[in-house]
């Protein structure tokens, strides 16, 4: 995946070491990583190894349509390469192994909050973008 800085609140919010910092410096504890296990929940299918007699392959099913919404998950299925395949089951979706799956879902895409947080959270962004501080 990308190394640049992960940003959220139009780049006034940014996940350094030390958690998720304001431009201003400010540490924001209401935040908490949103994952892409958390953000991205797809079924799995099965199929028929095709090199070991009655083994199954594990794969994830992943909406092509997903995949053009989200950045993160395109990033993460073009990374694959010939690995991810088009659904020989269904149109429209993509399957991943399982295991790939398993690395991605641990990758921090984003940020979550608590519903009674969020009007806050607005607010903060909103003095903080004014304030100017690059």
């Amino acid at each position: 995946m990308a190394s640049t800085t992960l940003t959220a609140m139009n780049g006034l919010l940014s996940r350094t070491s030390r958690g998720w910092v304001w431009r201003d410096g400010t540490h924001e504890k209401r935040v908490r990583d949103l994952r892409a296990a958390e953000a991205f929940q797809f079924p799995t299918v099965s199929h028929p190894h095709p090199e070991r007699p009655g083994a199954r392959e594990v794969w994830v099913r992943v909406p092509d349509e997903a995949i053009e919404a989200e950045p993160d998950l395109a990033e993460f299925v073009a990374s694959l390469g010939f690995a991810a395949r088009p659904s020989a089951v269904e149109a429209g979706f993509t399957e991943v192994p399982e295991a790939a799956w398993r690395r991605f879902g641990d990758t921090v895409i984003g940020i979550v909050w608590e519903p009674e947080h969020e009007q806050a959270l607005f607010d903060t962004a909103e003095a903080v973008r004014r304030k100017g501080v690059a």
